[in-house]
C-alpha cells in the first residue's frame, strides 16, 4: 500500500532577452494533476498560436476517473490539437505551425510523463538528478531555431505529421520527489548540473522557480523559458 501524497507545484514563463514575443506557455492544474510545457517552434508562423491552443484544450478537460483515463484523454486532446494545427498551416500556406509539449500526470502515487520534441521532463530523487524524457531531435539543435527537417531537427512535434507520435512513460512516485518540466531555453542556459543544485537547495516548487529563474536572469537568456515544479509531501 503507498501513500498517497498531496502535490505542489509552481510555475512561470518568460520571454527572454531576444526573441520579440514568448512561444512558451504552460499549464499547472494541482486539482487533477495535470502539468503542462509547450514550446512553439521558433522560425515557423504562429509557434505562440500552437503552443497557446495546447495549453488551453488541455486547460478545459473535467476531471477524470484516475490517472490512466487522464492520460487517454490527454492523448485524445493532443492528436485533436495537432489535427486542427494541420488544417491552420494549410489555410494560412505555410509548411508547419507546431509546437513541442511535454505533460506530467501525478496522483501522488503513480506518474506518467508524456512528450513530443525536446521539451524536458527531470526528476529529482534522493539528490540526483535524472531525466526521464529523451528529446526528439536529429544531430545537434541549432540556436536560430528548431524545424521539422534534416540535420539539427525536431523529428517529432505537435502539428508537425499527419499523426502525432507522444511517447509515454510511467513510473511509480517516490516520497520526496520532486520533477521538473522545462522547455530547453532553461536547460540549455542552466546545463544539467546547474538543475540539479538548485532543485537540491530549493524549499518549496515556489522557491525552485524563483532560484531558477535568478540563474537565468545572469546568462544570456536568449530563448523564451518556461519551468514548472512540482514536489509531493505526505498527506
Amino acid at each position: 500500500m503507498h501513500d498517497r501524497q498531496r502535490l505542489r507545484a509552481a510555475g512561470k514563463t518568460i520571454v527572454g532577452k531576444v526573441r520579440p514575443r514568448n512561444e512558451d506557455a504552460i499549464l499547472v492544474r494541482e486539482e487533477i494533476g495535470l502539468y503542462v510545457v509547450a514550446d512553439g517552434m521558433g522560425g515557423h508562423a504562429a509557434g505562440d498560436v500552437a503552443s497557446t491552443m495546447i495549453v488551453a484544450r488541455l486547460e478545459s478537460l473535467p476531471p477524470s476517473s484516475g490517472l490512466d483515463a487522464l492520460q487517454i484523454q490527454v492523448e485524445a486532446v493532443l492528436q485533436q490539437v495537432n489535427r486542427d494545427l494541420r488544417t491552420l498551416a494549410r489555410q494560412l500556406g505555410v509548411v508547419v505551425i507546431g509546437s513541442t509539449v511535454a505533460v506530467l500526470l501525478c496522483d501522488g502515487v503513480r506518474t506518467i510523463c508524456g512528450w513530443a520534441g525536446d521539451s524536458r521532463i527531470y526528476r529529482l530523487l534522493e539528490g540526483n538528478l535524472q531525466q526521464l524524457t529523451r528529446d526528439h531531435v536529429i544531430g545537434e539543435q541549432q540556436a536560430t531555431g528548431r524545424r521539422i527537417g534534416p540535420v539539427g531537427a525536431l523529428t517529432r512535434a505537435v502539428g508537425a505529421c499527419s499523426r502525432l507520435e507522444m511517447e509515454w512513460l510511467a513510473l511509480e512516485h517516490g516520497a520526496g520527489t520532486r520533477y521538473l518540466l522545462c522547455s530547453d531555453g532553461l536547460n540549455n542556459d542552466i546545463g544539467d548540473a546547474g538543475l540539479e543544485a538548485i532543485l537540491r537547495q530549493c524549499e518549496s516548487p515556489s522557491d525552485g522557480v524563483r532560484r531558477l529563474f535568478e540563474r537565468i536572469s545572469g546568462g544570456e537568456g536568449r530563448d523564451n523559458i518556461s519551468a514548472i515544479l512540482v514536489q509531493g509531501g505526505l498527506e
